[in-house]
């Protein structure tokens, strides 16, 4: 695809979509990571870990909607 510029089809799309499913879990970051992304996003990075973990994952579904 990146070398020839053919754009894939949907189905294409989905049969290999399931090998690049997103591993990573809020539930695993650390405090770094989570006042990271928080920062990337434009969230608050004060307050708690499970704080952080949840304005993270309202943002993200909001994004997602």
């Amino acid at each position: 695809i990146r070398s020839t510029g053919v754009q894939p089809s949907t189905e294409e799309i989905m049969k290999f979509s399931s090998l690049f499913e997103n591993k990573l879990t809020l539930d695993n970051l650390d405090r770094p990571q989570l006042a990271g992304l928080c920062k990337l996003l434009g969230i608050s990075t004060i307050g708690p870990d499970y704080y952080l973990r949840f304005t993270l994952h309202l943002k993200l579904r909001n994004l997602e909607a």
